[in-house]
């Protein structure tokens, strides 16, 4: 039932969702901040937090082509 490595995928899937679990927790307090604190209309801090998933992903992309294009990997 089980394979060879599964623990290590285990690890890996928890401290993925950990890691998204966190992430989508902060996200109502940073926009609390950044229009308490922060001083911007609630436009702006759409703006910031809308932009920041799509250059998210696309850094990925680029770290990971990067290792890639340099011969390291599998």
């Amino acid at each position: 039932m089980f394979e060879r490595g599964c623990e290590s995928r285990e690890v890996l899937l928890v401290n993925e969702f950990g890691v998204n679990l966190g992430f989508y927790l902060l996200l109502p307090f940073l926009a609390a901040y950044l229009t308490d604190s922060g001083g911007l209309p609630l436009a702006s801090v759409g703006l910031v937090l809308g932009v920041r998933n799509p250059a998210q992903q696309e850094m990925f992309l680029a770290g990971g082509s990067v290792p890639a294009s340099s011969g390291a990997g599998p």
